[in-house]
């Protein structure tokens, strides 16, 4: 059998194991541990992050997917603020097929999941007098003035910009700023009136035609779920998606209304919240307890394309994800949902966002303008804290590789970032332009699967795992004793894997939270819950399709040798290696209990 690319996962052609740094491994103290790193260590054959890639006009044909898949490729994003539904079920189809002959080229299943990035609730201004290609130039100092007067939504000037946000009068004050076409132009309020805000130019430029219009500090009112964002999400589930990247997330009840809109059919799409405003931060914890980790016109095409995900973009609150999950109804009642943190108020909502999510997204590029740039980081830093605390997987994205667009090397300072990405506990990591429309999509995952590689290695796991232990409070449920000690067991002996027969996925899922240093292999029969594992840290899923033995012991021991069989063919497990099986006490989801410790014959 050929080696099998899961997560990169190749022989490595060479009978030496990996040393993964483990001369630093069991530091004492954190300088000891940065002391001990060794730039002549071997990475892991294994990488253990997951890799997404937006599909754009470059990449979107069968052959490319099936080239992005085998050099890393777990998620397929499709970006939702661009293209029509036929050209995103075109694109979805192509990701379906090339699946397909990437399974048959491995000789077992390959699972590929597909994403869908809502739009999000935006603020745009209208079109200038000469047309959707126009520019105008706008010089510092100059006075500006921004109209909601619909009179004028196709009559932009020099002087005069519609903007399509009704209440910004209301919203902004005298001395607010005001951020236009992803930052590029800035103006300062200097008085406002029932329709127009009249402005001083603070850093000019060459504005166009519907650009983005950013509020930062301010607590913006949009509706959480649009109706082009409910008829893409219907679309959406219809189409069997895995996951939905809510954009722009400033609380919890967004992230409800998503939900209800994904229904029962996509009750299993996974929600990704995208914190990209100062709103999201606040309400955080919110946000993370609702969604299923941490990245709505958009809900309609969700349900008929059968997506797995959805990135909800602008997500400031929970109600937010509540509204999506409404849209989405009984038939997408499994897709999962992430919110995108883009916004103050998101931050502001943080831990309601994240309660409320399937995972959270950090998306960098909204958020940067929404809080000041010098602040990213620390967002950054405490959303993938707070998710790894309560065991939601997070992803972090925006500009990570993006001088490959049209360079074939990154510069050093994308390589730290995507480094530190994963130092920090990302589960994931994100490409956008460089794999949508750039000259080297294939160069660009594969140098991102390179860098994971060396700094999942980097990571001082001894201390990690003692602080999320400690974040679990006695008595300790079940389900986290067994992950517990097989993650233990694993770092004792030096498992070169983990393997976990699961239904739901729940208990690979738990295992990722405990961050072991070697592969969780998670078997299962459902198709859907091996594409939705790609999410978390160290998860390779596999699908087990053979029909299940009478005796069910025996069918258990069969899908544990169907496990280390793809362990031998990737290379990363031999004959003598101890391997951490866990397993269920009796048939079902939720009766995973015993661990053991083997060795393979």
């Amino acid at each position: 059998m050929k080696a099998v690319v899961t997560r990169n996962l190749k022989a490595a052609g060479s009978a030496d194991k990996p040393t993964m740094q483990a001369a630093a491994a069991d530091a004492s103290t954190q300088l000891q541990h940065m002391c001990a790193l060794d730039i002549d260590s071997k990475a892991s054959y294994v990488r253990l992050s997951g890799i997404i890639c937006t599909i754009g006009p470059v990449s979107r044909d069968v052959a490319m997917l099936e080239k992005m898949m085998e050099t890393g490729m777990n998620v397929a994003r499709m970006n939702f603020s661009h293209g029509s539904h036929e050209y995103h079920a075109e694109t979805i189809a192509n990701c379906r097929q090339a699946e397909k002959n990437y399974s048959a080229k491995l000789g077992m299943p390959f699972s590929l999941a597909i994403a869908l990035d809502t739009k999000g609730p935006e603020i745009r201004t209208g079109l200038l007098e000469g047309g959707g290609s126009a520019e105008v130039e706008l010089k510092k100092g100059d006075t500006i003035k921004l109209t909601t007067d619909t009179s004028l939504s196709e009559k932009g000037n020099a002087s005069v910009v519609y903007v399509d946000y009704k209440n910004i009068t209301n919203v902004v004050k005298p001395g607010n700023r005001i951020f236009i076409d992803d930052g590029l132009i800035s103006v300062i309020c200097q008085s406002a009136s029932t329709d127009t805000l009249t402005c001083t130019i603070e850093n000019g430029g060459m504005l166009g035609s519907r650009k983005g219009v950013n509020l930062p500090g301010l607590p913006v009112d949009l509706p959480a779920v649009s109706e082009k964002d409910k008829s893409d999400l219907l679309f959406g589930v219809e189409q069997g998606v895995d996951m939905i990247f809510a954009s722009f997330i400033r609380n919890g009840a967004a992230l409800h209304e998503i939900r209800g809109i994904l229904g029962e059919k996509g009750k299993n799409i996974k929600i990704i919240s995208k914190i990209e405003n100062h709103q999201g931060m606040v309400n955080l914890d919110e946000i993370i307890r609702v969604s299923s980790c941490v990245i709505i016109s958009i809900i309609s095409f969700i349900i008929i394309t059968k997506i797995d995900m959805i990135f909800a973009s602008f997500i400031r609150n929970g109600a937010a994800l509540h509204e999506i999950r409404g849209i989405l109804g009984e038939k997408g009642k499994n897709i999962k949902i992430i919110s995108k943190i883009e916004n103050h108020q998101g931050m502001v909502n943080l831990d309601e966002i994240i309660r409320e999510s399937d995972g959270i997204m950090v998306a960098r590029g909204d958020l940067g303008i929404e809080i000041p740039p010098e602040k990213v980081f620390l967002a950054q830093k405490t959303m993938i804290a707070r998710c790894n605390s309560v065991g939601k997987p997070v992803i972090c994205a925006t500009q990570m590789l993006e001088s490959m667009v049209k360079k074939p090397r990154p510069t050093r300072a994308e390589t730290s970032d995507v480094a530190n990405a994963i130092l920090d506990g990302a589960d994931c990591v994100m490409l956008s332009g460089e794999t949508a429309k750039g000259d080297y999509p294939l160069e660009c995952v594969l140098t991102m699967a390179n860098i994971c590689k060396e700094a999942e290695a980097a990571i001082w796991h001894k201390q990690l795992f003692v602080g999320l232990v400690n974040e679990v409070k006695a008595p300790i449920e079940q389900d986290h004793s067994v992950a517990i000690a097989a993650v233990s067991a694993s770092n004792i002996c030096l498992a070169s894997a983990i393997v976990v027969i699961t239904t739901s996925g729940r208990s690979a899922h738990l295992l990722s939270k405990y961050r072991p240093r070697c592969p969780i292999i998670a078997v299962t029969r459902h198709a859907q819950t091996a594409r939705q594992a790609h999410l978390y840290r160290g998860v390779l899923p596999i699908v087990y399709q053979e029909a299940a033995a009478a005796d069910w012991l025996k069918d258990v021991d069969n899908r544990v040798q169907w496990g280390l069989k793809f362990g031998r063919a990737g290379g990363f497990i031999k004959t003598g290696d101890a391997v951490v099986v866990v397993t269920g006490w009796r048939q079902g989801s939720g009766f995973t209990n015993t661990m053991r410790v083997i060795h393979v014959d």
